[in-house]
């Protein structure tokens, strides 16, 4: 079985973009009146709900697709109560285990590039404007 690839971010951010603005259409609010906020509560929910399947979809059938014996979920997504909670339930219906690092280390992967950052210029190490992007560089 192939693993979906048929969501894009980009094109559920626009969905909620239009469902926003048609709904401030509807209710007749002007620019920079916002929805009231039991709207927006409903969106965001759906938004998570939407972003967390998704993701448990495709880590599922991956695993399924590659008969893995275990899945981890990590990085800063990891700190999301949902998919923590979904992750943990859809293993259990699998009988397949699920590794989730502690909250304390469901960190994002740019908030530990700017703490090495933060110690390197403690220790007087600084790049010059001409630094680019490079995926190699040292932490140290």
């Amino acid at each position: 079985m192939p693993i979906r690839r048929d969501f894009s971010f980009s094109g559920l951010k626009t969905s909620v973009l239009r469902h926003v603005s048609l709904r401030r259409a509807a209710l007749g609010l002007s620019i920079g009146q916002a929805l009231p906020e039991s709207e927006i509560d409903d969106i965001c929910a759906s938004f998570q709900r939407v972003v967390v399947e998704t993701l448990l979809d495709a880590l599922f059938d991956a695993a399924r697709w590659h008969d893995a014996q275990s899945v981890g979920i990590a990085g800063g997504v990891s700190a999301n109560s949902r998919l923590r909670a979904d992750s943990r339930q859809r293993g259990d219906a699998r009988e397949l285990p699920v590794f989730i690092p502690g909250i304390e280390l469901s960190t994002d992967n740019a908030a530990m590039i700017a703490a090495a950052g933060l110690r390197n210029y403690r220790a007087g190490m600084v790049a010059g404007w001409d630094l680019s992007a490079d995926a190699s560089l040292a932490l140290t």
